[in-house]
């Protein structure tokens, strides 16, 4: 079991004061507001999309639902914005219920895969057409202030110098920052990005990735993004809420859903992992599997240790990574397959020693067993 589970921020099933819900009321600005989900759950015929859900997301930050194809995390950000409602549970929005509060009364962005833009409207009005909205359910009209804020938004995102030109005329990354711009020109207490970089080539992808880490610190308002890139959500978020089946495995920032993963799930979905399981007969058959990462694997060298604790392992495949080596080994004492992550340098070392590379000896005392819990 991993200690660090108690660091998890999922919510139990008890019922909060009135004071805790308070506390996630919106800021004096009027540009976040907090989340607070109180066990929901949400089917769809005979699929349980969502089982007794607990969570809370603090105002200000920036949230990543990450999880494999139907584990619910889409299904949540529809909850939270009022585009589902949940079968049972309770959704709170800056400390009032809005479990039942229409779409339109919840003050919040949305942007999706697909862009949504008006091919027949150049960019400047595209994001002018938020705005209109916003005039419109405020019951105000300011023609001149509205065009200043459209173009004011086209500079945040670094598109003044095209207003002009059409959606079918830019790429792909940028209809989606345009998009964006449109969503944050409604002033959103909460912005909701359901796979916002879903449809982009991988390199667009990755320069997006900070760019939207570089926006939500000069526009800190509340974002919750739906993601199944693991690499994705660990650049982008400050909080990372991973799903499986229905259900929320572990909260946690970057780091800790990485280095203390706090379910067998966690520590294979989040990364490459190494599952190691215990040979019959042997005396430590009865241990939980134990799991390491390729990088934790400690090789040794050709030659056998002087110590104890060392395996020896048969090397069945090499792939050059750039600045790393990534190895298939088979334990030899075990039938086990492992991988295996060395830098460049430590590779050359090992090809002095050994004119064909055929076997290593390797330390996988770094093992960890992690047992079944669920966090909720």
């Amino acid at each position: 079991m991993f200690q660090h589970l108690t660091q998890c921020r999922v919510l139990g099933s008890l019922s909060y004061s009135w004071r805790r819900r308070e506390s996630l009321l919106i800021t004096k600005r009027g540009r976040q507001m907090g989340i607070l989900v109180e066990n929901v759950s949400k089917n769809f015929g005979a699929f349980r999309a969502l089982d007794h859900v607990n969570l809370e997301i603090k105002s200000g930050s920036l949230v990543a639902l990450l999880g494999p194809s139907g584990s619910g995390k889409s299904t949540l950000l529809r909850v939270m914005g009022g585009l589902e409602v949940p079968d049972t549970g309770t959704v709170w929005l800056g400390g009032k219920d809005a479990t039942y509060q229409p779409v339109q009364e919840r003050n919040m962005g949305f942007v999706f895969q697909n862009y949504a833009l008006f091919p027949h409207m150049p960019l400047y009005q595209n994001v002018d057409f938020g705005i209109k909205i916003y005039e419109e359910m405020h019951g105000i009209s300011d023609p001149e202030q509205r065009w200043k804020r459209a173009y004011s938004l086209l500079r945040l995102i670094e598109m003044e110098h095209l207003s002009d030109r059409y959606p079918g005329q830019i790429s792909g990354g940028q209809k989606q920052r345009v998009a964006l711009a449109r969503a944050l020109a409604v002033e959103p207490r909460v912005l909701l990005l359901d796979e916002p970089f879903g449809a982009l080539d991988p390199n667009i992808r990755k320069d997006l990735r900070g760019w939207l880490r570089t926006l939500h610190e000069k526009v800190p308002v509340t974002t919750v993004f739906v993601t199944h890139d693991q690499q994705e959500a660990m650049e982008v978020a400050n909080e990372i809420v991973i799903f499986n089946e229905g259900r929320i495995e572990q909260v946690g920032t970057p780091k800790d859903v990485y280095d203390n993963p706090a379910t067998p799930f966690v520590k294979q979905f989040i990364g490459s992992t190494n599952r190691v399981k215990q040979t019959p007969g042997s005396e430590i058959e009865n241990i939980p599997d134990t799991f390491l990462r390729p990088h934790e694997v400690k090789v040794l060298g050709i030659e056998p240790p002087n110590q104890s604790g060392y395996q020896r392992s048969r090397i069945t495949d090499i792939c050059f990574g750039g600045s790393f080596i990534k190895m298939k080994c088979q334990i030899l004492d075990t039938g086990h397959d492992i991988r295996i992550v060395v830098s460049r340098a430590k590779y050359r070392t090992l090809q002095a020693e050994q004119s064909k590379l055929e076997y290593l000896w390797i330390d996988t005392t770094q093992e960890k067993s992690v047992e079944r819990i669920y966090s909720i």
